[in-house]
């Protein structure tokens, strides 16, 4: 059996967690994740991992609250490999706790209407003044 961990800074912000276990090289359970240092303290942003008896990812917000995507992959080495390379994907392109997927609530990620009444999309908006 063989167990291992590490964390690689991609900056002074960010940086990836990473470990695994395995057997005879085929992985038993993984958890990797990107974390970003806000407030003193690292927060993941993204995490994969085996915890519940399936391969899923973790998306956080800055509050916490998760939403889990399994992935449909069944194979933990094809998984692991899968997550890797997503989170490296999405450091390419900075996304961090700043990104509008990382807002503190996860179901509602537009601001609120200030005016209170239903947002008119401009499309809409447009024809309604031509009327």
């Amino acid at each position: 059996m063989k167990e291992l961990e590490f964390v690689i800074p991609f900056s002074s912000q960010d940086r990836y967690r990473h470990y695994h276990l395995g057997i005879k090289g085929q992985i038993i359970e993984f958890s990797v994740q990107l974390e970003t240092f806000l407030n003193g303290q690292w927060l993941p942003v993204v995490r994969y991992d085996t915890s519940h008896g399936f391969a899923h990812r973790d998306l956080l917000d800055i509050k916490g609250k998760k939403r889990k995507t399994p992935l449909f992959i069944t194979d933990t080495n094809d998984a692991l490999t899968f997550a890797e390379n997503d989170i490296k994907g999405l450091r390419k392109n900075n996304f961090t706790f700043s990104h509008p997927v990382f807002r503190p609530s996860l179901s509602d990620p537009q601001p609120p209407n200030p005016r209170n009444r239903p947002a008119i999309p401009v499309v809409w908006r447009f024809r309604i003044e031509q009327i």
